[in-house]
């Protein structure tokens, strides 16, 4: 019987197995880098349901965070309502993460969007180290070490370059996620920035929950410590664990990593 668990990270170790996708420089500067309009990125998702399974997954891999950044992204320019709208991208995302694809292609064809917003940017950045981070081999060893013993309530990603890999996490260990954007290490945001009504919704289901903050790599620790910071002054949690999947050595740390997946100082 082929189970759910650890499905998108399966389905992405195919395709490296292939070479059809690759977590190396050259990889890097050929899938990392994306500008297009939201519009764009919601006809690939579309179409990817009627690929190959191959090109599906890759597809859904590389397409599926895009949705959910374009739509923060808007949402934050913008100041608009759209927890709702975020929401449903993101349960989009972790469906199709999970390989539910007759589930996942039934909310992306029934989501709603303003002309507006199909028409903003959607921008992802070249990032070795990020694009890394994705490699199922290391998600492998971040998931090992969590264990079992802690059923998490949510997986909070910390940052767009978090999502695609924090979605394979969650699957993994069978959570709920909660994507929020944090781009500290680029300069654009200077502590984690919530959508309008965003702060009460963590409130009210945050409140004595298990949750994970995930960050893809970790070395000062500056952005996932201030996010494990709001959380806390937020919700008032059960408990909370920070992970992730790379931890770069080098740097006084400004928050103890709970668990990280693998320790590098280079990247090829």
């Amino acid at each position: 019987m082929v189970t759910k668990m650890e499905y998108m990270i399966d389905k992405v170790e195919n395709l490296k197995s292939l070479g059809l996708i690759s977590f190396d420089k050259h990889g890097c500067k050929t899938y990392m880098p994306y500008e297009g309009k939201v519009a764009a990125v919601l006809d690939k998702l579309k179409a990817a349901f009627q690929k190959s399974d191959l090109e599906r997954d890759k597809e859904l891999f590389l397409y599926a965070n895009r949705l959910l950044i374009g739509i923060i992204d808007y949402a934050l320019q913008r100041k608009a309502n759209l927890l709702e709208t975020k929401q449903e991208a993101e349960n989009f995302c972790l469906e199709a993460f999970r390989g539910n694809y007759e589930a996942a292609k039934r909310m992306i064809e029934n989501m709603k969007f303003s002309q507006n917003l199909l028409k903003s940017e959607v921008k992802e950045n070249e990032d070795n180290i990020s694009w890394s981070s994705f490699d199922p081999e290391i998600l492998r060893k971040l998931i090992r070490k969590l264990g079992r013993e802690v059923n998490y309530d949510f997986v909070v990603l910390d940052g767009h370059d978090s999502y695609r890999p924090g979605f394979m996490v969650a699957d993994s260990i069978g959570s709920k996620t909660y994507a929020i954007r944090n781009a500290q290490d680029s300069g654009r945001d200077s502590t984690p920035r919530l959508l309008v009504d965003e702060e009460a919704y963590i409130r009210e289901n945050f409140y004595d929950k298990n949750i994970l903050i995930f960050g893809e790599d970790v070395s000062t620790g500056r952005a996932i410590s201030s996010l494990s910071s709001l959380v806390e002054r937020v919700s008032r949690p059960k408990n909370i664990v920070t992970a992730s999947s790379i931890f770069i050595p080098g740097s006084s740390l400004e928050i103890r990593l709970d668990y990280y997946g693998e320790e590098k100082n280079r990247f090829r």
